[in-house]
């Protein structure tokens, strides 16, 4: 029950509830009349069950062939490993290279420009380190990509750092060169 969705939970409480009410409407009708409330006498109740059991019945159903409660693999956070144990880099200096930090602890590091990338498969780890030079950004994955990029776009990143775009999508390489191919 743990890893249950809504869709999940949607379709068991549609079923439990059906059995409840076959329960309770049963039960009123074994009560001697002067106790039994008049709405319980309506007709509605003798299909409520039904309607509650198909709806339950239909959602679980769907949940199980992806129709409802699937998405894409494409649009899916993925897990962070657990338990999580960084390898660990300690007092090393990196100098005009990519740096990968997924999956790593930098402490005590040097980076003189270099691009860091980061594709949010774990936490990141950087303590007691010094940054010298240019620092770009960039990623594998595009929705940490577009987060950098909206990020750069509100100017939310310090001067110092840049986020890497290709080429053709460039504001540089625009401003030389005219549109990008992609817009021409």
């Amino acid at each position: 029950m743990r890893e249950w969705k809504f869709w999940d939970w949607t379709g068991y409480l549609a079923l439990f509830f059906a059995v409840l009410f076959l329960a309770l409407v049963e039960g009123v009708k074994k009560l001697p009349e002067d106790y039994a409330p008049d709405f319980m006498g309506w007709s509605i109740w003798a299909f409520l069950p039904l309607i509650l059991f198909t709806l339950g019945s239909t959602t679980l159903f769907l949940k199980q062939i992806g129709w409802i409660g699937v998405r894409s693999e494409k649009n899916r956070f993925l897990p962070w490993p657990e338990p999580y144990t960084p390898t660990l880099v300690i007092e090393k200096k990196f100098i005009n290279e990519r740096v990968v930090l997924d999956g790593r602890a930098f402490y005590k590091c040097e980076f003189h420009n270099v691009t860091y990338v980061y594709n949010g498969t774990t936490t990141i780890q950087i303590s007691g380190c010094d940054l010298k030079g240019r620092i770009r950004y960039d990623s594998d994955n595009p929705a940490v990509k577009g987060t950098i990029l909206l990020l750069d776009t509100f100017g939310m990143l310090n001067d110092r750092f840049k986020a890497l775009l290709p080429p053709e999508e460039d504001p540089e390489t625009i401003k030389k060169n005219g549109k990008p191919e992609s817009q021409a």
